[in-house]
């Protein structure tokens, strides 16, 4: 995939990041690699997701995601932090992630409760537990449109009242293409 088709620089930086850790022993890279002082330069974007037999669990959720989401989720199943057809959507494309194994890139739109939205660009990566089993998926949730957001910030003054998905045709890439 040309990583210039994707719109956010964080995207780009991360996408970059997960081919470096690509290597001919496994399918999947290590959450190991997953380390903050490598993360810096998109920490705030980054999260990271955990696939336990209780569900999947937000072990991070970046500050700048949750400036855009309006709440924090780290710490917390995915079950708790999202409405049902969110968590149906959401939950299918995590499970297919890991299942497959595959990156899966998606322009989305948050709606806020005053009829203002902007556009996101998610991507999502998967990542293998100590024995290589792909349990974790990682990525970013960035914001590329603010076109017809006002305010300063979800956090402060709005609250997502739903998510409008695939805004941009939805990639999906075998990691043997990455």
């Amino acid at each position: 995939m040309d990583i210039s088709n994707l719109r956010s620089d964080e995207a780009q930086w991360f996408l970059k990041f997960y081919r470096s850790q690509l290597s001919a022993g496994s399918a999947v890279p290590s959450k190991e690699a997953l380390m903050p002082e490598v993360l810096m330069p998109v920490l705030s974007t980054i999260f990271i997701v955990e696939a336990p037999p209780q569900g999947f669990f937000f072990r991070l959720f970046g500050t700048k995601i949750a400036d855009i989401i309006g709440r924090e989720h780290s710490k917390r199943f995915m079950h708790e932090v999202l409405e049902e057809s969110d968590f149906n959507h959401v939950n299918t494309m995590l499970t297919r992630c890991l299942a497959e194994p595959i990156v899966i890139a998606t322009t989305e739109r948050v709606v806020y409760s005053k009829q203002e939205w902007s556009q996101i660009e998610v991507i999502r990566c998967p990542f293998a537990d100590a024995e290589g089993v792909p349990r974790y998926v990682a990525g970013t949730l960035s914001r590329v449109s603010t076109e017809h957001c006002t305010g300063i910030s979800a956090t402060t003054d709005r609250q997502t009242t739903w998510f409008e998905r695939d805004d941009a045709p939805r990639v999906v890439i075998p990691l043997g293409a990455i």
